[in-house]
């Protein structure tokens, strides 16, 4: 029995040089950056890979998600001779879409720290550019915790807005228009119909009303609006990235639906 005991005690010893050895062989490495698009908007949801870059070969050493401020982290292991002049170690990011296509591509970092950083910028050639509407929504969603858009409220009894831009940066006002057209959506058009016009001169935001006293007065002003102010407001929100560029063929639809909607 006494044997049996020194047999596992040296086993036991062995398995643990084992893994004590091992773990001396690797080196434990991180890179990190933030992906933005071209107006430095975070871009989150994006996949990022770093690879070993060589000279005609590249190696996956990692990969990420962004998360919602447009933060990546990827750890790494390489082994202890990796950065030395034998074996020297360079590194590169990539950015791609849920389809695999390549959305930005960092310069080669030659012989990079052991915590490396590296941003990406997503380039409009190389990406479809998100909308106000559509990163409003993105970084709202996380914040709702089981409410709704239209539900949201600026009151004495409620700061959903004042929390909102605290958390993301986007103003009451348009946090405001946003929650305005998701209101508005209950008469049968798109919220991102609404968001449009809402972004002309028909809506002020007024801080000292809640947003279902400012309703009522948003209705009568979109009863008078004609022809030429509704596709004027739709064409200039689709030419400043407010509303998703591909809604555009549905401008004169959505005209003749509203003006239905006036009677």
């Amino acid at each position: 029995m006494r044997l049996f005991k020194l047999f596992l005690k040296n086993r036991e010893k062995k398995s643990m040089d084992n893994d004590i050895s091992g773990n001396e062989k690797q080196d434990l490495r991180t890179v990190q950056g933030t992906v933005v698009y071209t107006d430095f908007f975070p871009a989150s949801g994006i996949n990022v890979s770093a690879y070993r870059k060589g000279l005609r070969t590249e190696h996956i050493l990692g990969e990420a998600v962004t998360a919602q401020n447009g933060s990546y982290n990827i750890r790494y292991e390489t082994d202890n001779s990796s950065g030395t002049p034998d074996h020297p170690l360079h590194l590169v990011v990539k950015a791609y879409d849920d389809e695999g296509i390549l959305l930005a591509e960092s310069p080669v970092c030659f012989n990079p720290p052991v915590n490396a950083w590296l941003n990406l910028i997503l380039t409009k050639e190389r990406v479809r550019v998100m909308s106000e509407y559509e990163r409003l929504g993105r970084a709202i969603s996380p914040l709702l915790e089981g409410l709704t858009i239209e539900e949201l409220e600026e009151n004495n009894d409620y700061s959903d807005l004042s929390f909102i831009e605290a958390a993301t940066g986007f103003s009451k006002n348009v946090t405001a228009r946003f929650a305005l057209a998701h209101k508005l959506k209950s008469y049968g058009m798109e919220p991102e119909f609404w968001f449009a016009l809402l972004g002309g001169t028909l809506f002020r935001y007024y801080p000292n009303k809640s947003l279902s006293e400012q309703l009522p007065e948003i209705r009568e002003k979109l009863s008078l609006l004609d022809y030429d102010f509704l596709k004027e407001n739709l064409i200039r929100a689709f030419y400043q990235d407010e509303i998703p560029a591909y809604m555009q063929d549905k401008v004169e639809q959505w005209i003749e639906r509203f003006k239905k909607l006036q009677g």
